[in-house]
């Protein structure tokens, strides 16, 4: 009973029935998260919306019972969470945990993924984490049998700064196929960190740092067919040697873009595709503008480059009919928003002016 009940929520996590009949059935049982979970879910018309600890007392709820809380109670400041319907909705291991003293066991991860309180766990962000037990962290997430649940993975800080240790590149690989409901990944690494995706109900993939030539050229259609958004985002690394490393490797990304990751994409249905932090932004959309992407493409995204002129846009744009909405922020061409809106009439333009830059008249 209970499986199916379970079944019922993950077919359609923002359905209420189920949750109600669900958490109905653990009231019967005896079980404080029914009552909690129908508390949480009497909010109008945002039942499912998850909740902090300090939004749940800010409404002037009891506190948590410790049947919610599971391993968290013990080390608050190792993780951090949000609560949808007496279950965890969202699990942040923080910087807290990356950084954490002995006191805090290895078996930690293990103890919260296989607590019922994390048996729907949708989105579950890994922090980069110099422990030495990281990647049997890591292994722990792949196995548990509960994560089937989580639709939102991201590892690495969502910020950028430290990227994936090498070592956890084999365990990262082996992840897709244990989260069969996986939507959205945002993944901080470097070369070689994607292995093979196989996502069937992959939309969203997210990459910062630098991005994973050989395992972008891995995505298909048939590994990944729901694959829809596509966000590459160029960023440095947080560290204060090797400068003169990162220097180079900044210049040397575009390149890498144009001539080996934008192919490999161009194979893929996508409607929304983001290029973030590059250096000559225009000779990587005119790369673009040479791929299929050309026909699916309505959202795009090249904030934080450094088009200066209306033409290098506007010539390579119109080879993009399907475009509803370009971003152009902090870019230096965004101080002529104005012309570009008037130049692209049916394209929502947003164009953020970076601080410290005075916009032309």
């Amino acid at each position: 009973m209970q499986e199916a009940l379970r079944n019922a929520i993950l077919a359609n996590p923002r359905d209420v029935g189920p949750w109600l009949v669900f958490l109905d059935w653990l009231e019967s049982k005896g079980d404080s998260r029914g009552a909690f979970g129908r508390a949480m879910a009497s909010r109008g018309d945002t039942p499912l919306k998850p909740e902090s600890i300090e939004e749940w007392q800010a409404r002037g709820l009891p506190p948590f019972a410790r049947e919610l809380l599971g391993p968290i109670v013990h080390y608050p400041e190792s993780a951090w969470g949000l609560w949808r319907c007496g279950f965890l909705h969202t699990l942040v291991l923080n910087s807290g945990y990356a950084e954490a003293p002995d006191c805090i066991p290895p078996s930690f991860v293990d103890q919260l993924l296989a607590h019922p309180t994390a048996a729907l766990l949708e989105c579950l962000e890994f922090p980069v984490a110099s422990r030495a037990h990281w990647q049997a962290d890591l292994d722990s997430i792949v196995h548990q049998g509960p994560l089937r649940a989580v639709r939102d993975l991201r590892v690495g800080p969502a910020t950028g700064g430290a990227a994936i240790p090498h070592a956890v590149v084999g365990n990262l690989a082996r992840v897709w196929s244990q989260l069969p409901h996986l939507e959205q990944v945002s993944i901080c690494g470097r070369e070689g960190q994607l292995g093979r995706v196989v996502a069937p109900r992959l939309r969203t993939l997210r990459c910062v740092v630098e991005p994973d030539v050989k395992g972008l050229a891995k995505l298909t259609p048939k590994a990944c067919p729901q694959l829809r958004s596509v966000v590459l985002e160029a960023q440095r690394l947080a560290s204060d040697d090797d400068d003169e490393f990162y220097r180079i490797w900044w210049r040397g990304m575009p390149r890498r873009w144009a001539f080996e990751v934008l192919p490999a994409l161009g194979g893929l249905s996508l409607t929304s595709l983001a290029l973030r932090g590059t250096a000559d932004t225009a000779a990587l959309l005119r790369a673009l503008a040479a791929t299929p992407l050309t026909q699916t493409l309505t959202f795009l995204d090249l904030s934080e480059g450094d088009l200066e002129q209306p033409p290098e846009v506007l010539d390579v744009l119109a080879a993009f009919p399907a475009l509803q909405q370009l971003v152009l922020n902090h870019q230096p061409i965004a101080q002529q928003a104005p012309a570009l809106t008037a130049a692209l009439p049916k394209v929502t333009i947003e164009a953020e002016v970076a601080p410290g830059w005075v916009a032309e008249e």
